[in-house]
C-alpha cells in the first residue's frame, strides 16, 4: 500500500473514531477541505462575504451597496506605502475568533486551511498581482524567545506555496521592540512601528512585486512601515492581504 493511501485510510480511521470538531463552536464537522476548514456549516456561513465590495487601498469590506468606485471612509485620508490589500472580511464574530485561535499552535491545523481559503476566494485578485515572491510580517527576536508560533509566517508560506511562489521567511527583520500596536491608538501605532522594520537581503528585494501576508490590518501602520523597508530597499510594488481589516 503506498504511503499516501496508507495516510488517508489512518486519517479516514482517526476521523471516524474521533470526528473532527469545529474551531469555533466545538461541533461536530460532517465535511473538511479547503474550502470549508476546520468549521461546521453554520459557523463557516458566517464567514460567507456575500457581495460585498472591499477597498483596494485598504482591503476594508464595504457593503453590497457601495458604488464601484467609493470613497473609503476608512482609508481616504491614509497615503499608504503599498499599493493594495485583500482581506476575508472586516474583523468581528466568526472571522475574529478565528483570527485570535490562529495565534495558538493547537489551532495550526485552522490556520492552514484559512490560508487555503484566502487564497482560493482571493484567488482573481491575488493573481492579478503578480508577485515575484511571498513575505511575512516579521516578530521582533524577544518576542520570539516566549512565543515560538508565528501565525503570520505560517499564513505566508501556506499562500505562498498555493500561488507556486518561492517564501522569504526571513525577509523583514523587526530592527526593535515595539509595545503591541492593540493596546495603543491609532495615531501612536504610526509612530510605535515607524523605522522598526529592515530588509535582510537586499538582492531579493530589488525590483520585485511582493506580497506581504499578515493576520489582521488595522490602521495599516505595520505593513506600511515593512512597505517602506522594503521600497527603501529597491521593491517595486507590495502588495497585502490579510485573513481580516480591523476597523478599529
Amino acid at each position: 500500500m503506498k504511503a499516501s493511501l496508507l495516510g488517508q485510510v489512518v486519517s479516514s480511521a482517526i476521523d471516524f473514531v474521533y470526528p473532527p470538531s469545529c474551531g469555533l463552536c466545538q461541533g461536530e464537522i460532517e465535511t473538511v477541505d479547503a474550502l470549508h476548514p476546520l468549521l461546521c456549516e453554520e459557523c463557516f456561513r458566517k464567514l460567507d462575504p456575500g457581495d460585498d465590495r472591499g477597498c483596494p487601498a485598504c482591503g476594508a469590506k464595504l457593503g453590497p451597496f457601495a458604488p464601484d468606485r467609493p470613497e473609503c471612509v476608512h482609508c481616504r485620508n491614509e497615503r499608504y506605502a503599498f499599493t493594495e490589500v485583500y482581506s476575508l472580511g472586516n474583523y468581528g464574530d466568526a472571522l475574529q475568533q478565528i483570527c485570535i485561535s490562529c495565534k495558538s499552535r493547537s489551532s495550526h491545523p485552522l490556520t492552514l486551511q484559512m490560508a487555503d481559503l484566502l487564497s482560493r476566494i482571493g484567488n482573481e485578485t491575488l493573481a492579478s498581482w503578480d508577485v515575484d515572491l511571498v513575505a511575512c510580517v516579521p516578530h521582533h527576536w524577544r518576542k520570539r524567545l516566549w512565543d515560538r508560533y508565528h501565525c503570520s509566517a505560517e499564513l505566508a508560506e501556506r499562500v505562498a506555496g498555493n500561488l507556486g511562489k518561492p517564501f522569504a521567511r526571513h525577509l523583514l527583520t523587526k530592527t526593535r521592540h515595539t509595545p503591541d500596536q492593540a493596546r495603543l491608538a491609532p495615531t501612536q501605532r504610526r509612530k510605535n512601528v515607524k523605522n522598526s522594520f529592515a530588509v535582510s537581503s537586499r538582492h531579493l528585494v530589488r525590483d520585485r512585486r511582493i506580497l506581504l501576508v499578515d493576520d489582521v490590518m488595522t490602521t495599516g501602520s505595520t505593513a506600511d512601515a515593512c512597505t517602506r523597508a522594503l521600497k527603501k530597499a529597491g521593491a517595486e510594488a507590495i502588495f497585502v492581504s490579510v485573513l481580516a481589516r480591523g476597523l478599529g
